[in-house]
């Protein structure tokens, strides 16, 4: 490895190698509510085997610009409320309405994830909480405010 670049590009590509000390953990978003857009989306299956949507968001603007988030949604009756919460903040459909896009309907679409600190395998970690529609105030001194979002 190169001591002058603790980043720096294995040299086949069996072997990875990689600096870890030198992670900055301010980098991490700290709780609060984030602009991000949606880019990319994926049909998958839980581990109960139930079908789910992997929404992949990123986070725009700000110090945290291109943070990347997963938020995992079961696509059942149980769960149908978390669907309809993304669905609906991506403006692809009004709640309790049925909903019907492609993939490239949904990218790019932008959106306010709230994020919150959850307990996983004995670390906290910060992941999104909810999805609400994109904020109007799009004033930098207010990404990743706890703030309630303005309406």
């Amino acid at each position: 490895m190169d001591p002058n670049n603790p980043y720096s590009q294995p040299s086949s590509d069996e072997v990875f190698e990689v600096q870890m000390d030198v992670a900055d953990e301010r980098s991490k978003p700290s709780p609060g509510d984030y602009q991000a857009k949606l880019t990319d989306l994926e049909k998958g299956h839980s581990r109960a085997g139930n079908p789910m949507w992997i929404w992949h968001f990123s986070l725009t603007g700000g110090p945290h610009s291109g943070y990347s988030f997963r938020y995992y949604t079961a696509v059942t009756p149980a769960a149908m409320w978390k669907v309809t919460e993304v669905v609906t903040a991506l403006g692809l459909s009004e709640d309790g309405r049925q909903a019907k896009f492609t993939r490239s309907d949904a990218l790019g679409k932008p959106v306010t994830l709230q994020l919150v600190e959850e307990s996983y395998n004995n670390e906290i970690r910060v992941v999104v909480g909810s999805v609400a529609p994109a904020r109007q105030d799009t004033n930098p001194s207010n990404v990743g405010s706890s703030d309630p979002i303005p309406f």
